[in-house]
């Protein structure tokens, strides 16, 4: 099993607001542009040509951050005071160019001081900080990448190794069967005659408990809702404290209730996921034990009471499975 990851840019899932963002600093840099070519056209100064590339190379600029964001993280507050601070910040430099080249009355060298001290510095800053947001930002879209990765990889060893567990659980219960059928008499009691039966009960529960944990694995939604789930439920609590109107508190809390309770499923399903795990390796080791203690046995022996229990706790067995198997389902039906 392999995970295909898309590069920068690519197979992004944006909303609505996104999208209009995007559009807006397009047509926002077309229109700067516009006036940056006229302006250079009528004037040909670089301080009034400043003004109209200044919005121009801002709206570019942003919106590629905005289009070259990292494909694992969704739109964050990091994110948006990066994209806020890059384009105040470019806007902010091209003024100090509008205003260096600009001198005025007061000569240049007070016109290149204030410039400096009120445009090229904070801008400076600004797009510092833009920078270190958007890194940031793209930091933690990295690290969710390798651990998606990570998961994959270790879905894909969880896979192999469950499959080598039913490869052995067949293996063994084939030859209990062996076992039994060549020791059959004809006047063979009815519960040695139905256990071949209960035999392929018990692998079919196996491989039914399997699917699941395999399904459970690889359903993109539920792993992504486990690990997205108690970032929002902080969230939701922070602002359920902030706010101060009765109704949003009560719309907040109605919604913070519903995805801890969703939460609540989804631990109790994944809990339950690692027991199932666990029941898989016991059932394995039970069958390895019971076809140990079959090979003891004669074809007297097999008629007697003692085989007889083996033949109760592979019918236990099965039923623990039938059980937890039961248990799985209703807790995803209620999800």
């Amino acid at each position: 099993m392999s995970a295909h990851f898309q590069p920068m840019g690519a197979s992004v899932q944006r909303s609505c607001i996104e999208w209009g963002a995007l559009v807006a600093l397009g047509v926002l840099a077309l229109f700067s542009l516009m006036f940056a070519i006229v302006a250079l056209a009528v004037s040909r100064t670089l301080g009034d040509t400043a003004l109209g590339f200044g919005p121009f190379f801002a709206s570019a600029v942003t919106a590629a951050l905005l289009w070259f964001r990292h494909p694992d993280r969704p739109v964050s507050w990091k994110l948006i005071a990066s994209l806020v601070s890059s384009f105040m910040g470019v806007n902010l430099f091209a003024f100090g160019v509008f205003a260096l080249f600009s001198p005025g009355n007061d000569g240049f060298v007070p016109n290149a001081l204030m410039s400096l001290s009120l445009c090229f510095t904070p801008a400076a800053v600004l797009l510092l900080l833009a920078a270190a947001l958007y890194f940031w930002e793209y930091r933690l879209g990295s690290k969710a990448q390798q651990q998606a990765r990570l998961i994959a990889f270790n879905t894909a060893d969880a896979f192999q190794q469950r499959m080598e567990k039913l490869r052995r659980a067949r293996e063994y219960l084939a030859n209990i069967d062996a076992l039994v059928d060549a020791h059959r008499a004809p006047a063979s009691p009815l519960w040695l005659t139905a256990l071949p039966d209960n035999l392929r009960q018990w692998l079919s529960h196996l491989e039914k408990l399997v699917n699941r944990l395999n399904d459970f694995d690889t359903d993109p939604l539920i792993q992504r809702d486990l690990r997205d789930a108690p970032e929002k439920i902080s969230r939701l609590k922070a602002q359920l404290d902030a706010e101060t109107s009765p109704e949003v508190r009560a719309q907040l809390a109605e919604t913070l209730e519903e995805l801890e309770n969703q939460y609540g499923h989804l631990r109790e399903l994944a809990e339950m996921m690692r027991r199932s795990e666990l029941e898989i390796d016991e059932n394995l080791a039970r069958m390895g034990v019971i076809y140990s203690q079959l090979q003891m046995l004669d074809t007297r022996s097999l008629q007697k009471s003692r085989a007889r229990r083996l033949s109760e706790e592979i019918e236990e067995q099965t039923h623990r499975l039938d059980d937890l198997l039961a248990a799985m389902d209703e807790v995803i039906s209620s999800l």
